[in-house]
């Protein structure tokens, strides 16, 4: 997933385990409420997941916080 590659790139998990690794760290999001899996039936394991807007707003703001990445500008979105 593109997730995985982004968060080895950042150094957050390691290559050698990453498949283990990101199902991990989506399985304890998503038993915390933080995300949730989008559901296909043709799929035994979710391909993407969904935030409720509270929880995207606070990442949002706390990555700006920490100087992680600019998304928005005073105009509106970037990407």
């Amino acid at each position: 997933t593109m997730l995985m590659y982004w968060w080895i790139g950042e150094g957050f998990i390691l290559c050698d385990d990453s498949e283990n690794s990101i199902t991990r760290i989506l399985d304890e999001f998503s038993r915390k409420g933080l995300l949730e899996p989008v559901e296909d039936e043709r799929k035994l394991r979710p391909s993407s997941y969904k935030m409720e807007p509270h929880v995207h707003s606070t990442v949002i703001y706390l990555a700006k916080l920490m100087d992680l990445f600019v998304l928005y500008s005073p105009k509106g979105k970037l990407f």
